[in-house]
């Protein structure tokens, strides 16, 4: 197995993948708006899209993780779960649109940056 640092290539993917989406989820409180799909595992289909850490952070809100209540002290659990769904329904549309502009081809998005440029190349 690869090493990243002192840090194996799998645990190394998993906390990007969570530090990625509660950066999306912080940018989602702040109300800007969601412009490129995060380094991640997805799963689902077309409007259905699961991306890695949603089931992650849907326990830590249920659990109420003291990490979460020390970053949004203002935010109880209803809201942070609303915050999660209005990103859970951004990324769904992002995705979305990356298939339909692949021509209804699944996306390689590592290989474009995770970023959409409304062009049919997604580069």
């Amino acid at each position: 197995m690869e090493r990243v640092g002192a840090v194996g290539e799998g645990l190394f993917e998993l906390a990007w993948e969570r530090f990625d989406y509660l950066r999306l989820f912080t940018q989602t409180h702040a109300k800007l708006s969601v412009d490129y799909i995060p380094f991640t595992r997805r799963s689902g289909m077309l409007g259905a899209y699961t991306v890695a850490p949603m089931e992650w952070l849907d326990k830590a809100i249920t659990e109420a993780h003291p990490l979460l209540n020390a970053t949004s002290p203002e935010l109880g659990p209803k809201q942070l779960g609303s915050l999660k769904q209005q990103l859970d329904d951004q990324l769904n549309r992002l995705l979305s649109q990356a298939f339909w502009a692949a021509g209804g081809k699944a996306v390689d998005l590592h290989a474009c940056g995770g970023h959409l440029s409304g062009s049919s190349d997604a580069s």
